[in-house]
């Protein structure tokens, strides 16, 4: 959350969360409000595929963790499920960034 309010460009305007008291708004809420453009995915891997195919029906832009499904061709629907709707869908490893994979990389 820190680097979407530092950013500059983008406002955080909700959080979902499993978890009782974590989240301000349902999933639900969140696809259906037309201010919100996009939304990150931060979930367990195996959620990461229909969170996605959710949210860019609901005419989302998306960026989501690593993997963003769970074969190859899944992801290759999602990605032309994105296009067909131009809508970005980033996926990202953040695990690339931790001072472990760095370390590794440099060796």
């Amino acid at each position: 959350m820190a680097a979407i309010h530092g950013c500059g460009t983008a406002e955080l305007a909700a959080t979902v969360s499993r978890r009782s008291g974590y989240g301000d708004r349902s999933w639900k809420q969140v696809l259906a409000d037309p201010s919100i453009q996009a939304v990150c995915i931060c979930t367990e891997n195996s959620s990461h595929e229909a969170l996605s195919r959710q949210a860019l029906l609901a005419g989302k832009h998306i960026c989501t963790e690593y993997p963003i499904a769970s074969s190859a061709s899944a992801a290759r629907e999602l990605f032309r499920l994105a296009c067909s709707r131009g809508a970005v869908l980033h996926c990202g490893m953040i695990g690339l960034l931790l001072p472990s994979h760095l370390a590794r990389k440099e060796q």
